[in-house]
């Protein structure tokens, strides 16, 4: 059986298929595009070169590169993918223009993971920040030669803590924070991770569940208050 399913989110497509006896004919994307396989052989040929990506293999395909794709074997073949603009993966990464994959086939369990776990997040619809902090770290991992370390900006963390603090209040909108702070949404995430060593979003979540921590203490002191008077009034 022959199936696909395509799901897009915040400027990112996922792609999650099943092959028995489906082969694609030669084509190109516009995109980027990330590959696990899951299960079985996939087997292409990319630029005329034929490529095996067995099971837990990473494949990398840059815009406009010509393949074709089938299973290796009667066995079948799973995989996901997901589809990234130049634009966005380039300034995800950190870079004008010219980033390149030099291997079409892969095996790093940290990327397998990072793809994984970002085309699910597009699939169950995960908030916008968390996606493009997946993608953000993805990026990293992708080129590793970019990442650099600026220096400590304590006041401007505190700062942004702060609204973050506000925003458990409300509902963590990447935009508006980014812009707050005259970053674009890559830079923004980028730069937190590399102050605080945790991404915004993780900050967010600890400090929601912190918050209704407490409410939920207070709402049980207040409880036994309430009870102890009730008995005392008996």
């Amino acid at each position: 059986m022959n199936t696909f399913n395509y799901k897009n989110s915040y400027g990112l497509t996922a792609l999650s298929a099943t092959l028995a006896d489906f082969s694609y004919s030669k084509h190109s994307h516009n995109d980027y595009a990330l590959g696990v396989t899951k299960r079985g052989i996939q087997h292409y040929e990319l630029d005329g070169e034929l490529q095996l990506s067995h099971p837990g293999g990473v494949m990398q395909f840059n815009p406009e590169q010509v393949h074709d794709g089938r299973a290796h074997d009667k066995n079948g073949l799973e995989y996901i993918m997901v589809y990234i603009s130049p634009k966005m993966l380039t300034e995800a990464i950190g870079v004008n223009d010219g980033f390149k994959f030099t291997e079409p086939v892969i095996y790093d369990k940290v990327i397998q993971s990072l793809i994984t776990q970002l085309t699910y997040g597009i699939f169950h619809q995960h908030s916008e920040i968390r996606c493009l902090e997946l993608l953000t770290e993805l990026a990293s991992q992708l080129n590793p030669m970019k990442s650099k370390i600026i220096g400590k900006q304590d006041s401007l963390i505190q700062e942004i803590k702060e609204s973050l603090h506000e925003k458990v209040k409300e509902a963590l909108v990447i935009d508006e924070l980014s812009k707050e702070y005259g970053m674009s949404k890559f830079q923004f995430i980028r730069f937190f991770k590399e102050q605080t060593k945790t991404t915004p979003y993780q900050y967010f979540f600890e400090s929601e569940t912190r918050r209704n921590q407490k409410n939920n203490l207070r709402m049980k002191v207040m409880y036994t208050q309430s009870s102890l008077i009730t008995i005392l009034l008996i």
